[in-house]
């Protein structure tokens, strides 16, 4: 059902819909909210994670371009690194490597690429 004259069927991303269908801006930094005061759990633009009070802050692991729930657990690592059990960056082993978990090896080859048994591409 379209919402109405004058409301949002569907926002953009980094917006909200409120309960008037109105699109209101996320707070700096976060693509995914409910409000215009907290970013979502996880909803905060690539290089940055959810502080303590729901504000995107600058991801504080090192060659991390996208946060885990808060700004000291790394999801996604930069290329030519991966997430370590602690969820820091370690690096991979080449510049081929798309996937690694421990440092210098590699799980996993970028295409038409194999991985070595010495765990590299």
């Amino acid at each position: 059902e379209r919402a109405g004259p004058g409301r949002c069927d569907v926002c953009e991303n980094a917006t909200f819909m409120d309960g008037e269908g109105n699109c209101i801006r996320c707070p700096e930094n976060c693509v995914d909210c409910t409000s215009p005061d907290k970013c979502s759990e996880g909803g905060c633009a690539q290089g940055f994670g959810v502080n303590i009070d729901g504000a995107c802050d600058t991801c504080e692991v090192e060659h991390c371009s996208n946060c885990l729930h808060n700004t000291s657990r790394c999801h996604t690592c930069d290329k030519g690194f991966g997430v370590n059990e602690s969820f820091g960056c370690v690096r991979c082993s080449d510049e081929h490597c798309s996937e690694c978990h421990t440092e210098g090896g590699c799980d996993w080859c970028d295409r038409g690429w194999g991985i070595t048994a010495n765990g590299t591409c």
